[in-house]
């Protein structure tokens, strides 16, 4: 066997080292990501009330998405069997009626802009005694 001297030994130390650190960085990473992934999935499942959780399935944020599009399709036929073809659909309920613009009231001062100035006048004293009563 050939001697591996110490600048060697060193080197292999400082690269067995820099692996072993990777390694751990890697599989830190790969557990973050299965926690994303899970987190993921619940949130997917919290919006889809109607889909059992249990349906949507995967390990990654692609296999999540299949799974889940897989089991609404499921879903959407089983209400679609169940639903009978000729039940018309659900019409939302009719708008009261309102008028389209507000409706003059009869406290409401008249166009004075064409009156002369003594009509003016008149009009507002008259109006004045039609509210106040004086």
């Amino acid at each position: 066997m050939a001697e591996i001297d110490d600048d060697q030994l060193d080197t292999l130390n400082a690269h067995a080292a820099a692996a072993a650190s990777a390694a751990a960085a890697a599989e830190a990473a790969a557990e973050q990501l299965a926690q994303g992934v899970a987190k993921y999935r619940a949130a997917i499942a919290s919006h889809n009330p109607d889909i059992p959780a249990e349906a949507i399935t995967g390990d990654t944020f692609d296999a999540v998405d299949a799974s889940a599009a897989l089991a609404r399709t499921i879903a959407d036929a089983a209400v679609a069997a169940h639903t009978p073809a000729n039940t018309p659909a659900p019409t939302p309920p009719a708008a009261p009626a309102v008028p389209a613009g507000g409706a003059a009231t009869r406290d409401d001062p008249a166009d004075t802009s064409a009156m002369s100035a003594h009509a003016k006048i008149q009009y507002g004293l008259e109006h004045r005694q039609r509210i106040t009563g004086k």
